[in-house]
């Protein structure tokens, strides 16, 4: 679990040094590795930033749900966190 990995897991995540992270159903278990992210009000479709890694929260991919309004979602909340 996350929560159990999180020292590998953020070691991992700072070696890689990502520029954006896009949670698939997964920013719950990213906020348990970095505890200092906020709540979002919809841990399905949110965005914030980890320092300056940009974080967009969105559903699973396989979701069901429109592959188009998903990815709109997902460039919208990138360009929030660009300004």
């Amino acid at each position: 679990t996350a929560k159990n990995d999180s020292d590998l897991l953020k070691e991992q995540i700072e070696l890689i040094a990502p520029t954006t992270i896009v949670c698939g159903g997964t920013y719950d278990m990213l906020k348990t590795i970095y505890p200092s992210l906020p709540n979002l009000e919809n841990s399905l479709d949110g965005c914030t930033k980890l320092g300056d890694i940009k974080v967009i929260a969105t559903c699973h991919p396989n979701a069901r749900k429109d592959r188009e309004e998903r990815y709109n979602k997902i460039v919208q909340n990138y360009k929030k966190l660009l300004y």
